[in-house]
């Protein structure tokens, strides 16, 4: 069989696609040539965009034409390797070099053309031109620079986000970037800069450098921490499960060594003081679940008959006497019986001391200056949230019945189960006379004695100083609070209520157990928003009248709890309510027993006095932070899982502090910076729109320079003549004497140096205020209801505060200051007749902050300012006949602002 005939090849010498850079070894001739060999078709189409090429260098330059599909062929022409340039010489083309050997670019010669195309020399570097296309702009290299920066700062941006707040992993993340790099690559390619400013046709080659690992761009926003490692034996810490009150012992050691060295002081590098700046770090507040606080602090369990609580000596059987006048555990006397406790050389000593004061030792009593009593909190979380609002709700009314009704049995993990939100696992739905379960499957915690070989000992003595454990699981009523029909209001009022974007609703069907567990903010917003709206409602008759009075205590307790400002008097108005609400509990639910939260929320008043807020002080920034900790990809490797968590949250400090600061671009860009109207467009700077905006805004007008008339916006619109009177009302009557007076832009002829109010203004669809966001009620009905204080309008108590909806949002320039005027029309109040049916207005219910109104606004509109703002205020819209009042009312409450 004859061999098969070889292709005819050629070699081509074609600048225009790179072939020039890649060498070609001819076996017959043994020669080397610059170019690369190509098949006939090949350089048929070379031919053919060479003169398409010519076509488009010798077409007119008409405005707004030109062959653009063929420049789309021929876009990346350049040489990349080329250094110098000619502006005085044309490009030749492959064409042009077979004319210059007497040849002729047609058909019937093309063979021909290929061969003296092999054989024709290469073109002069110095003869390459700058001169592209007539329609492509001519660019200055420092907007390359810019436009350079730009993509590189937007790709480190986005990747870091992806791998540090989104959890990506890394191999993920470097994937991602790989194919933006691509992506980049071929825009440059197929776009006119390549054809200007001699970039790289090939990826490797780019001019535009991009990482290819997220590692590379950690590195180049300088976010990447130096973590100490220090080296030890994995046996000697032996923890499956939890730290045992030994081990944590001796895990605490070394951090304690850091926190003595630390309160000292050092001078610190940080991202706003490159210089470093003094710090001391001291450790005061004890935050945590009180099954884990107890265990570091050297305390007895929770579940301790003799030392149930770490604040008073009180014993678990006087867990319902309401007297407060308990003796006090002092810090001297926890120290010291810590101290003993560690002096002493046997278990048994240790064992009976333990029983005796209900102290071990811990090293966080090495720490001098904190005070191991009151320097140790309640936890607002774990104890009021998931302690005691959810046993209200899953036990006292029976709402989250544990399937078969059945105690759990003696063992140790009934034990160490603490809180009474802590204590069962709901797998499946029971309806019993209209009772419903709903499945709850929080983590447990332990407080483990001294060590498996001690509990024996433990027990014997615990037994004989009366130390014991909660061994019953609390059952619910049998007696069941709601009927299936008010349980069902409860859903409906939770579906179609209008709440903020920024509240997330608990489940619609409340009660069941498809909707799994409830988190804790979902459990404050059911008692803040949802049931104070619908209960006064359902619970209407002399019946349920106690009912109603003993929840209005707890919410008027949850509303102090979640307060942002507190003072002696509100402190002593929680420890009031709440001690009606305890007694109220006894008298209604008589078969239900108290739990050792309910002991413990009695000193929430005296840690207010002392701490303040207790909000700022709770366990919800440590659970985010585990939150995020528990997403961290750690591939497994427990050798390394506490560097790649430290180096995690390291990540995201300093991500946010480089995103969340404008600075980073402002030295190298020179467009302008984000309007305040971009920032809002979203509740946090890291957003990836916000990181889009924070690495390109700037090069919206790159050849430009910064100006104040480059600043303004461009979507200003004329008032409208309602809106104008009613703005222009509002400034003459909150003007100073001092300053000088506004004028009407139509009141001619104006004095010189009037002080004319324009009727230029731009509208916004949302503002933000106290880190919310509020809207038109075009725009969302949830953020447009609010709660404010009318301007210049007070009585002896203070400012007025009413309730409105936006209607429009105006921002405009006064005076060279930026004011934002937000439109608000007011629901109509009921008339006198109506108002005795509100329930709200009853004393017994004032607590719950809400009120009734029509569902129908008035006419008359008020001006106000982001100042003026208290918070959202959520409502539920009701039919006529509800409370007795014949018309459509809307019942709102305003509980969500908590006095930021």
């Amino acid at each position: 069989m004859p061999p098969k005939p070889r292709k005819e090849k050629s070699i081509c010498k074609c600048v225009y696609y790179g072939c020039i850079n890649e060498n070609f070894f001819d076996e017959e001739t043994n020669a080397t040539y610059q170019g690369r060999e190509l098949s006939r078709q090949t350089f048929r189409n070379h031919v053919l965009k060479d003169d398409a090429w010519r076509a488009l260098q010798a077409a007119p330059p008409a405005p707004g034409a030109g062959p653009h599909s063929v420049l789309q062929h021929i876009s990346g022409i350049l040489d990349p390797v080329r250094r110098e340039r000619s502006p005085t010489h044309t490009l030749m083309s492959v064409t042009e070099h077979s004319e210059a050997s007497g040849m002729v670019s047609d058909n019937s010669t093309l063979d021909t053309i290929m061969t003296d195309a092999t054989e024709a020399p290469s073109p002069r570097r110095g003869e390459m031109s700058n001169d592209g296309p007539w329609i492509m702009p001519t660019l200055a290299f420092q907007s390359i620079v810019y436009l350079h920066f730009a993509i590189q700062s937007l790709l480190n941006l986005l990747v870091t986000w992806l791998y540090v707040i989104c959890g990506l992993s890394r191999a993920s993340a470097t994937q991602v970037l790989k194919v933006l790099h691509n992506i980049v690559i071929l825009s440059i390619q197929a776009g006119y800069f390549s054809a200007q400013q001699n970039l790289a046709l090939k990826p490797k080659e780019a001019y535009f450098d991009t990482p290819l690992d997220v590692r590379t761009a950690l590195s180049r926003l300088s976010i990447d921490p130096v973590i100490k490692r220090s080296v030890h034996c994995p046996t000697c810490f032996q923890c499956p499960k939890e730290l045992t009150v030994n081990s944590i012992a001796f895990l605490l050691d070394p951090v304690v060594d850091q926190f003595e060295e630390m309160w000292t002081g050092a001078v610190i590098r940080t991202y706003l003081h490159p210089n470093g700046t003094f710090y001391r770090v001291a450790v005061l507040p004890g935050i945590g679940d009180l099954p884990g606080m107890r265990k570091a602090f050297g305390r007895a369990g929770v579940t301790a008959h003799r030392h149930m609580c770490s604040i008073c000596k009180i014993h678990k059987s006087q867990i319902d006497d309401l007297d407060t006048s308990f003796p006090r555990h002092t810090g001297e006397e926890v120290a010291d019986a810590g101290k003993r406790w560690k002096e002493l050389r046997t278990i048994k000593e240790r064992t009976e001391l333990f029983a005796e004061t209900g102290v071990r030792w811990s090293p966080m009593l090495r720490l001098a200056y904190r005070d191991p009593v009151k320097h140790t909190m309640l936890g607002m979380m774990h104890n009021w949230i998931e302690g005691i609002l959810q046993h209200h709700v899953r036990i006292l009314w029976s709402i989250g019945i544990p399937s078969g009704m059945a105690k759990l049995s003696r063992s140790k993990e009934s034990k160490t189960q603490v809180p009474a939100t802590q204590q069962v696992h709901l797998t499946t739905l029971s309806v019993n006379q209209q009772g419903f379960a709903m499945d709850v499957d929080d983590s447990t915690e332990s407080d483990a004695t001294m060590s498996e070989d001690t509990d024996a000992a433990f027990s014997d003595i615990a037994s004989m100083s009366g130390e014991g454990v909660d061994d019953e699981e609390p059952e619910p009523r049998q007696v069941q609070t709601f009927t299936h029909e008010q349980l069902v209001a409860i859903r409906a009022c939770i579906s179609d209520a209008v709440v903020p974007s920024w509240v997330e609703r608990p489940p619609s069907n409340l009660g069941e157990a498809s909707h799994g567990k409830l988190k804790a903010d979902k459990w404050l917003i059911l008692f803040t928003v949802f049931l104070p709206i619908v209960l006064p409602e359902i619970w209407c008759s002399n019946e349920t009248r106690h009912l109603l009075a003993n929840f209005h205590h707890l919410t008027i307790c949850t509303n102090i709890i979640c307060s942002s400002v507190t003072n002696s008097a509100v402190a002593d108005l929680y420890s009031h309510h709440y001690m009606e609400y305890r007694r109220s509990c006894l008298a209604l639910f008589p078969d239900v027993k108290s739990r050792p939260n309910h002991h413990f929320a009695m000193h929430n008043g005296e840690l207010m006095k002392y701490w303040g807020p207790l909000t700022k002080l709770s366990e919800f920034p440590g659970e985010r932070m585990n939150g995020v900790l528990q997403k961290t990809k750690t591939n497994g490797r427990l050798r390394d899982m506490d560097p790649t968590m430290l180096r995690q949250v390291a990540y995201r400090g300093r991500f946010r502090a480089l995103v969340q600061h404008q600075h980073y671009l402002s030295s190298k860009s020179t467009g302008t910076s984000i309007s305040n109207d971009d920032k809002l467009k979203d509740s946090s700077y890291t957003t990836p729109t916000n990181l889009y905006h924070s690495s390109l805004g700037f090069i919206s007008n790159i050849n430009t320079p910064a100006t104040p008339e480059t600043k303004t916006t461009n979507h200003t619109h004329i008032l409208s003549a309602d809106d104008y009177d009613i703005i222009f009302a509002y400034l003459q009557s909150s003007q100073t004497a001092a300053s000088t007076p506004f004028r009407r832009y139509d009141n001619f002829p104006h004095p010189q140096n009037a002080n004319i109010y324009s009727y230029w203004a731009t509208p916004h669809h949302s503002i933000t205020a106290h880190s919310r966001l509020f809207s038109p009620y075009t725009t969302h009905r949830g953020n447009s209801c609010i709660s404010f204080f009318q301007p210049g309008m007070a009585n002896a108590n203070g400012d007025i505060l009413s309730v409105g909806f936006i209607q429009a949002i105006w921002t405009q320039e006064v005076n060279g200051v930026e004011r934002a005027f937000l439109l608000v029309q007011m629901p109509c109040g009921l008339s006198n007749s109506d108002m005795r049916y509100s329930p709200f207005l009853r004393p017994e219910l004032e607590g719950l902050m809400g009120f009734v109104a029509y569902d129908r606004v008035s006419d008359h509109r008020i001006v106000i300012e982001r100042h003026h703002i208290q918070g959202h205020v959520p409502y539920y819209r009701r039919p006529p006949g509800t409370f007795g009042i014949q018309e459509g009312t809307i019942v709102m409450l305003n509980s969500l602002h908590r006095n930021r």
